[in-house]
């Protein structure tokens, strides 16, 4: 019943949850649409996007190799790319690797392209060009980022998806893995995680 009064509130289009208690009793619940384009109900097995239940992955990764002495939280970001980050309204202040797993950095995700379009995360670039992270991050290129809040890095929380992309990132510099092969290797593979 609360479960059902949630989706209401929040005008969910579909969701599967399941409900397990200590005495391992489980309900596996459906609500809504697999599918609003296609009319398809949801079921147990319908597969949807993790979307950003992908940032909870890349934090994991990267708290591994903080497990293992390999990343400072509170460091420089920049240390980690090999390029320098700073918000052009504060570039005496550093980004720390915390701030941006906090949602704290002032990298925010700037998704409005020169049409006035609403592109989200697609929008950071808004081209299908390949653009490399520096040229998006670095003051005076040539794709320079316009992705920073007016709030001093560490001091407000905006949620950002290419912070998580950021922290990508640093996980294939410090391995010298590609980002998903690390995470197989370090998370998925030791809990038999298939896909």
């Amino acid at each position: 019943k609360e479960y059902n009064e949630f989706i209401n509130q929040f005008e969910m289009v579909g969701s599967n949850v399941l409900f397990l208690r200590n005495d391992g009793y489980v309900e596996t619940v459906s609500t809504g649409y697999a599918s609003l384009e296609n009319n398809i109900l949801s079921h147990p097995n319908s597969i949807y996007r993790i979307a950003s239940i992908s940032k909870v992955i890349v934090a994991v990764g990267l708290l591994k190799l903080y497990q293992k002495g390999l990343v400072d939280l509170d460091e420089d970001v920049s240390k980690y790319l090999g390029f320098k980050v700073r918000n052009p309204k504060y570039e005496e202040q550093k980004i720390t690797l915390r701030m941006i797993l906090t949602q704290t950095s002032s990298i925010i995700d700037d998704g409005i392209c020169d049409n006035g379009i609403y592109k989200g995360y697609d929008g950071s670039n808004c081209t299908d060009d390949f653009i490399k992270l520096e040229e998006l991050l670095t003051k005076g290129s040539n794709h320079f980022y316009k992705g920073y809040s007016d709030h001093a890095p560490g001091s407000e929380f905006i949620y950002s998806n290419l912070g998580c992309g950021i922290l990508a990132c640093v996980c294939e510099k410090i391995t010298n893995k590609y980002f998903p092969d690390y995470i197989i290797e370090c998370l998925l593979n030791p809990l038999d995680i298939k896909s």
